[in-house]
Protein backbone atom coordinates (compact mmCIF):
# COMPACT_ATOMS: atom_id res chain seq x y z
CA UNK A 1 0.00 0.00 0.00
CA UNK A 2 2.64 2.26 0.64
CA UNK A 3 3.96 1.66 -2.60
CA UNK A 4 0.81 2.46 -4.42
CA UNK A 5 0.51 6.31 -2.15
CA UNK A 6 3.67 6.66 -3.80
CA UNK A 7 3.06 6.16 -6.86
CA UNK A 8 -0.03 8.37 -6.48
CA UNK A 9 2.41 11.35 -5.40
CA UNK A 10 4.93 10.64 -8.34
CA UNK A 11 1.86 10.34 -10.95
CA UNK A 12 -0.90 11.92 -10.01
CA UNK A 13 -3.29 10.19 -11.95
CA UNK A 14 -4.89 7.89 -10.49
CA UNK A 15 -6.76 8.03 -6.78
CA UNK A 16 -5.10 5.27 -4.93
CA UNK A 17 -7.24 5.28 -2.26
CA UNK A 18 -10.54 5.32 -3.73
CA UNK A 19 -9.24 2.49 -5.58
CA UNK A 20 -8.28 0.83 -2.61
CA UNK A 21 -11.33 1.49 -0.88
CA UNK A 22 -13.11 -0.44 -3.81
CA UNK A 23 -10.90 -3.11 -3.81
CA UNK A 24 -11.93 -3.54 0.11
CA UNK A 25 -15.19 -3.66 -0.71
CA UNK A 26 -15.19 -5.93 -3.07
CA UNK A 27 -13.52 -8.13 -1.27
CA UNK A 28 -15.97 -7.55 1.45
CA UNK A 29 -18.58 -8.32 -0.44
CA UNK A 30 -17.28 -11.47 -2.10
CA UNK A 31 -17.21 -12.66 1.38
CA UNK A 32 -19.93 -12.25 2.26
CA UNK A 33 -22.16 -13.37 -0.64
CA UNK A 34 -19.56 -16.14 -2.70
CA UNK A 35 -19.11 -18.34 0.39
CA UNK A 36 -21.23 -20.82 1.52
CA UNK A 37 -22.86 -20.90 5.03
CA UNK A 38 -22.79 -24.13 5.69
CA UNK A 39 -20.58 -25.97 7.53
CA UNK A 40 -19.52 -29.03 5.43
CA UNK A 41 -19.51 -32.90 6.49
CA UNK A 42 -15.69 -33.13 6.11
CA UNK A 43 -12.59 -30.62 7.00
CA UNK A 44 -12.19 -29.02 3.17
CA UNK A 45 -8.50 -28.12 2.32
CA UNK A 46 -8.02 -25.00 0.24
CA UNK A 47 -7.38 -27.44 -2.96
CA UNK A 48 -10.92 -28.84 -2.97
CA UNK A 49 -13.00 -28.26 -5.80
CA UNK A 50 -15.42 -26.28 -3.81
CA UNK A 51 -13.08 -24.74 -0.71
CA UNK A 52 -15.64 -21.45 -0.15
CA UNK A 53 -16.88 -21.76 3.35
CA UNK A 54 -17.33 -19.20 5.69
CA UNK A 55 -16.30 -21.77 8.74
CA UNK A 56 -12.61 -21.68 6.81
CA UNK A 57 -10.20 -19.77 8.79
CA UNK A 58 -9.05 -17.90 5.51
CA UNK A 59 -12.42 -16.54 5.36
CA UNK A 60 -12.17 -14.95 9.18
CA UNK A 61 -9.04 -13.89 8.08
CA UNK A 62 -9.87 -12.32 4.80
CA UNK A 63 -12.56 -10.30 7.04
CA UNK A 64 -10.39 -8.95 9.74
CA UNK A 65 -7.79 -7.88 7.32
CA UNK A 66 -10.12 -5.84 5.40
CA UNK A 67 -11.80 -4.60 8.44
CA UNK A 68 -8.59 -3.64 9.92
CA UNK A 69 -7.21 -1.74 6.51
CA UNK A 70 -11.01 0.36 6.61
CA UNK A 71 -10.19 1.10 10.04
CA UNK A 72 -6.96 2.79 9.52
CA UNK A 73 -7.78 3.81 6.12
CA UNK A 74 -10.69 5.82 7.94
CA UNK A 75 -13.47 4.19 5.33
CA UNK A 76 -15.41 2.97 8.39
CA UNK A 77 -15.49 3.89 12.17
CA UNK A 78 -15.59 1.74 15.57
CA UNK A 79 -19.15 1.45 17.05
CA UNK A 80 -17.81 4.44 19.50
CA UNK A 81 -17.23 6.66 16.32
CA UNK A 82 -14.26 6.90 16.22
CA UNK A 83 -11.62 6.31 13.31
CA UNK A 84 -8.93 4.12 13.97
CA UNK A 85 -5.89 6.26 13.05
CA UNK A 86 -7.46 9.45 15.37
Amino acid sequence: MLYLKHLEDDIGMISVNAFMKEITLEHLRGLRHDWSNEIPDEIVHSDASNSRFKVRACWFIGVTADVINALEEGEIRSRQGKVAAE
